[in-house]
């Protein structure tokens, strides 16, 4: 797995010209590992061990501290209904092997070592499992109601891989390049980081990201997490699993190094802003050179709580649309009028029109029952005098209010009919007063 060469700005989100970035490379390579001639067995033979008597597999990647083996198995744990288990193993480059020291077949000066001991224990699987890490095509048979159902099993106690992390800086103004070797290595080798020739700014973020290479192992990412770093572990149910892919090896390393990828963003921001926590026996050291204080206030990082994507061209299309309709509806009366009155026609539609709106509905029926003193009736809104009082009668009918009913007061209504004026088509209303 190789990531190609990262840009520090883009990222990394380290917000720099393209004069001060950097580029930075990881490459992980994995195999799963077969483990002939490298195990033995025995019978632990020490009665202040717990599993004094049970048969033991030793197996022999080169000495752990005191001890001379790499990783022991009880072979008893295959009945103890244990589900998967995941042992981790680290050998840095360039770095004294105080903890493991690996076997000259895999020892590599050139990059960090990481080994994974995979124990499926009592997990079985409902179909043949192909996949090298997980083997299991060994059968057992269980009756149940008569009914024999066949399963299968792992096909070795212990299935082995291994991983070599690899990192390399480049100066993208120069195309010049460090070699691909380990964290340590890398870090250990500042002739080699200097001789990329980088400038100031370059070279503060080439450390800063160096700073965090080593918490980028193959190892790390799966060091405190166990058998929960297993994506196998998403789909077993109580040890049963309906089988795996012949791939699944790949999608455990490909997982693995896409967090080793996202902790390398995360200890980015964190560069900037500081860690959430700080024990109390840590010190917590603030950026000293103009450079450095530069590096943290240059960060960019994408905040996702807060903010909601949305459509630019939806809102654009909503906004001129609506202006559109807005603009329209108060033109189009105006219009209209100017329009009809030019033609000299139509003219009573549009008088028609203004009178169906509500206020001058209300006018209408307010003015016929002879209350206010009423203007701009052929207005979008009518207007009385100031002091004028317009409202029910209060003694207006319950069952059949009319807005004519004033107590104390004459009250004129009309009667209409209708006649024809000789050499017009339109009809005249004429209306006759009765006092009442």
């Amino acid at each position: 797995m190789d990531t190609g060469l990262l840009d520090s700005h883009q990222a990394l989100g380290i917000n720099a010209p393209l004069s001060d970035r950097v580029h930075y490379r990881k490459v992980t390579t994995c195999s799963p590992i077969t483990a002939k001639n490298h195990f033995r067995t025995h019978n632990d033979t020490n009665p202040d061990h717990i599993a004094y008597g049970d048969p033991l597999m030793d197996y022999l990647f080169g000495p752990v501290g005191d001890l001379n083996y790499t990783f022991s198995y009880n072979m008893h744990s295959i009945a103890n209904r244990n589900g998967y288990e995941l042992t981790s193993l680290a050998a840095s480059a360039g770095s004294v092997h105080e903890g493991w020291k690996p076997i000259p077949a895999l020892l590599r000066t050139d990059g960090d070592l990481s080994m994974f001991f995979l124990t499926p224990n009592s997990v079985s699987y409902h179909e043949p499992v192909i996949d090298p890490f997980y083997a299991a095509t060994s059968t057992f048979q269980i009756t149940v109601g008569g009914r024999n159902t066949t399963y299968y099993q792992s096909d070795f106690f212990v299935n082995v891989m291994a991983c070599v992390d690899q990192h390399q800086f480049c100066n993208p103004s120069t195309d010049q390049c460090t070699p691909l070797t380990g964290a340590l290595a890398l870090a250990s080798a500042n002739s080699a980081i200097s001789r990329l020739n980088l400038n100031f700014a370059q070279y503060f973020t080439a450390l800063m990201i160096d700073l965090h290479l080593v918490e980028l192992s193959t190892y790390n990412s799966v060091r405190s997490r166990g058998a929960n770093a297993l994506r196998a572990s998403d789909t077993l149910n109580d040890n049963l699993q309906v089988g795996l892919p012949n791939t699944q090896w790949i999608t455990e390393i490909s997982s693995w190094f896409g967090i080793s990828m996202a902790k390398l963003q995360q200890k980015v921001v964190q560069h900037a802003t500081g860690p959430s926590f700080i024990p109390d026996s840590y010190d917590l050291i603030k950026p000293q050179t103009a450079v450095e204080k530069n590096l943290c206030n240059n960060q960019i990082i994408r905040k996702t709580s807060g903010t909601t994507s949305f459509s630019v061209l939806g809102v654009a299309i909503i906004l001129i649309v609506g202006t559109i309709l807005i603009i329209t509806s108060w033109t189009l009366d105006t219009c209209m009028r100017s329009i009809r009155g030019k033609k000299g026609s139509s003219q009573h539609k549009s008088l028609q029109w203004i009178v169906d709106e509500k206020l001058q509905l209300q006018r209408l029926a307010y003015e016929e029952a002879g209350q206010g003193h009423w203007r701009e009736g052929a207005s979008t809104v009518p207007l009385t005098e100031r002091d004028d009082k317009i409202g029910l009668p209060w003694n207006a009918d319950m069952e059949h209010p009319r807005l004519s009913q004033l107590a104390g007061h004459t009250v004129i209504t009309y009667a209409s009919t209708r006649f024809s004026v000789p050499g017009r088509h339109d009809s005249t209303r004429a209306r006759l007063g009765k006092v009442l």
